[in-house]
């Protein structure tokens, strides 16, 4: 008579399947967290891109200045608001072209705000707003410098930031990070140092 044995895990089999899963999950989750992380900020600095590049190439098709400004509402610029993280939006600004939405001025498109735990701060003359015009160029850059950026972080950690740098003519390019320390450089190798540029 041929007795039947029942197949299964032991106990110990069972715990050690159940302690090297823990093991792996441990270890698997932070890196896909920071893997989500860094592609929710690679989405949100590229969404500025689109808006920049969309702005210059209104401005030279309609042959008027066409202004970016941050705004709250989406229905007109703010200069009190912290900065870009709360929304902004892109119009023509025809005259006068003071980097605000005035009256008879058509608002092409709006951005809503970036989650509350990001920051998107534009330096120097872009703190507000940033002006193409109908050659391309920007009206509103620093004469006495090639290019100026914004800087997209979580909170104030640099080490979690993306930065776009837009040169006088009005293009612009995303800055890379050549050391591999993520937190992207300027054009002579050195990091970002701030997460609110002045």
């Amino acid at each position: 008579m041929n007795a039947y044995r029942s197949r299964g895990f032991t106990i110990i089999e069972l715990l050690v399947s159940i302690g090297l899963i823990a093991i792996l999950l441990t270890m698997g989750v932070p890196s896909f967290s920071r893997t989500i992380e860094q592609n929710k900020l690679s989405t949100q600095i590229n969404s500025l891109v689109s808006t920049l590049q969309y702005a210059r190439s209104e401005s030279v098709k309609t042959g008027k200045r066409v202004t970016v400004c941050k705004s709250n509402t989406g229905t007109g610029c703010v200069t009190a608001a912290a900065g870009y993280e709360s929304g902004w939006i892109v119009f023509e600004d025809d005259s006068p072209a003071d980097g605000d939405l005035d009256a008879g001025e058509q608002l092409l498109k709006v951005h809503e705000a970036l989650d509350s735990n990001l920051t998107l701060r534009g330096n120097n003359r872009f703190a507000n707003f940033i002006s193409y015009l109908p050659t391309g160029g920007i009206a509103n850059a620093d004469p006495s410098a090639d290019q100026d950026h914004f800087v997209l972080c979580k909170g104030s950690d640099t080490a979690k930031s993306r930065a776009i740098y837009v040169i006088t003519s009005g293009r612009t390019r995303v800055a890379k990070d050549k050391n591999y320390d993520n937190i992207p450089e300027d054009d002579s190798g050195a990091n970002i140092t701030t997460c609110t540029p002045a």
